[in-house]
């Protein structure tokens, strides 16, 4: 079950504070899962080890955050940003990230399996070691990532959209 107060935190846009609570709770892995936080600016904000699984951060500002060893399980991310984002070993599998805007975010190691990056601008992203078996990436700007021949061929085809 979520926690009201650090939700609330959160809507209010107040960033900073969420920031040093997470300073101040380094072991913490705060649970917003399937919390409602679309349409907020939360640029910068700390979410390593969070599960966001099932969350609404659809339209969100997120640039910059730290998302490393999150969980997003199924997360809403549509036309989200996620510019220079650190999702190092985050969980995305099933994630709607279509249309998000991702330009050099650091997805490496992330698990992106069955994920829809459809129209999403991936530009500069770093794919190494990421999973990325049944994402959709029909319409993604793929230009100068990190992403190898072999991750390309586990995607689905452009004709197999949902």
């Amino acid at each position: 079950m979520p926690d009201l107060q650090l939700v609330e935190l959160l809507k209010q846009g107040n960033v900073e504070r969420w920031n040093l609570w997470r300073y101040e709770h380094p072991e913490a892995s705060p649970d917003l899962n399937e919390t409602d936080l679309h349409g907020l600016s939360l640029v910068g904000a700390n979410f390593n080890r969070a599960n966001l699984s099932g969350a609404d951060l659809s339209d969100s500002d997120l640039s910059d955050a730290s998302m490393e060893y999150a969980s997003l399980v199924g997360c809403n991310l549509k036309q989200a940003t996620l510019s220079h984002a650190r999702l190092h070993g985050a969980d995305l599998s099933g994630c709607q990230l279509h249309a998000a805007l991702m330009d050099s975010a650091d997805l490496s190691a992330t698990n992106l399996m069955d994920a829809d990056l459809i129209d999403a601008d991936l530009h500069g992203a770093n794919f190494n070691s990421a999973k990325i078996t049944g994402a959709f990436l029909a319409g993604a700007n793929l230009r100068d990532t990190v992403i190898s021949p072999e991750q390309m061929h586990e995607t689905r085809p452009p004709d197999d959209i949902p």
